[in-house]
C-alpha cells in the first residue's frame, strides 16, 4: 500500500516546484494518500490543494521508501511514496498555508534549496533509472543548514514563528 505521492510536473523541459511556507525550500508537490483513496486521485488532489492547478497524470514512476519519515506504520514498515509524472491542465496559482510560490526550473538548474533526494527522484524518473534513492529528511536539513543563506532564512523563519505566537 502506498502512503504518499509526489508529482513531477514538466513543461518545456522545465520542472515545476513549490516553495513551502513552513521552511524555505523548493520541493515537488505531493502529500499523503487518504484512506480509501487511490494514489492517482491523491496526486491530482494534492496538486490542486497545494497550487490551485488541475493536473493530469502522464505516467506512473517508481515507488520510493522513506524509512525516516515521521508517519511510520504501526508494524515498523517504511512510508512508501509513489511518484507520478504529470502536466498542468488548467488553473491559476493560489498561495496558501503550505505553498507561497511556484516556479518552473530548468532541469539542470534546480535550486540549491530543493531537497537532494527530490532532485534524484526527478532525474531517476525522467531517465527511467532504477537507482535507489535515499529519502532522509534529517540529512537534508543538515545539508541545507550549513549553507549560510539557507541558515539565515531558517533562522528568520523560526524567529518569525516564535514571536508570532507570543
Amino acid at each position: 500500500m502506498v502512503d504518499g505521492v509526489l508529482g513531477i510536473i514538466i513543461k518545456d523541459s522545465k520542472i515545476f516546484l513549490t516553495k513551502r511556507t513552513d521552511i524555505p525550500i523548493w520541493c515537488l508537490p505531493g502529500g499523503d494518500v487518504k484512506v480509501k483513496e487511490t494514489p492517482e486521485k491523491a496526486i491530482i488532489r494534492e496538486i490542486k490543494e497545494e497550487t490551485g492547478f488541475k493536473a493530469t497524470i502522464i505516467k506512473k514512476g517508481s515507488v520510493f521508501k522513506r524509512a525516516d519519515f515521521e508517519k511510520k506504520k504501526k508494524n515498523n514498515q517504511p512510508f512508501l511514496c509513489q511518484v507520478f509524472v504529470c502536466k498542468i491542465k488548467s488553473g491559476t496559482f493560489i498561495s496558501n498555508e503550505e505553498v507561497s510560490k511556484v516556479k518552473f526550473f530548468p532541469i539542470s538548474k534546480l535550486p540549491f534549496s530543493c531537497l537532494l533526494w527530490q532532485k534524484n527522484i526527478i532525474l531517476n524518473t525522467l531517465t527511467n533509472s532504477k537507482k535507489k534513492t535515499e529519502m532522509n529528511v534529517k540529512k537534508e536539513l543538515v545539508r541545507l543548514i550549513i549553507h549560510p543563506l539557507i541558515f539565515l532564512k531558517l533562522l528568520k523563519w523560526h524567529l518569525r514563528r516564535k514571536f508570532s505566537y507570543s
